[in-house]
């Protein structure tokens, strides 16, 4: 094995390590910082999930919103709580979605944010807290087993 195969792959577990702590980092300081109250259900935002042809770039895209095959629906909730510190309402929308919502309008769900940015807020569940971090650990993780094959670590 070439001394190149060595460094790359080893600058690829530092990588992957690096980011996936970084992600957990992240999270566990917003979980440390935030307020959690109440919210209800307000809406749920229904949006196509796209995997389309790009002729122009000969490639796959993903996108959100209008498809020309339709895609796939999923439903985002739209939640609204109200900011302990200054009585405001605020609504935000989930950033993970699901054909078969986990919660209908007019339901209750618990609610993390941040008290100085009071739109930075979460509906508490795994996915919607610790699901970017999963995808990415996973995307890291083939990333990295490709990489050590390709560096003949594994074989």
């Amino acid at each position: 094995m070439s001394d190149m195969s060595i460094i790359f792959s080893l600058f690829s577990i530092v990588a992957v390590l690096v980011s996936v702590f970084f992600l957990i980092y992240r999270n566990k300081k917003f979980l440390g910082r935030c307020l959690e109250t109440k919210g209800v259900v307000v809406d749920l935002s229904w949006r196509s999930m796209n995997i389309d042809f790009d002729e122009s770039t000969d490639s796959w895209a993903h996108s959100f919103g209008e498809s020309q095959n339709g895609g796939t629906k999923v439903a985002h909730l739209v939640v609204q709580f109200v900011d302990q510190r200054s009585g405001r309402k605020i609504t935000v929308t989930s950033e993970t979605g699901r054909s078969s919502p986990a919660h209908h309008v007019g339901e209750e769900v618990a609610v993390p944010y941040d008290p100085e940015n009071p739109s930075n807020a979460k509906i508490k569940s795994f996915w919607e807290v610790w699901g970017t971090v999963v995808v990415i650990t996973f995307i890291c993780g083939g990333l990295l087993a490709f990489a050590l094959v390709f560096a003949n670590i594994l074989l």
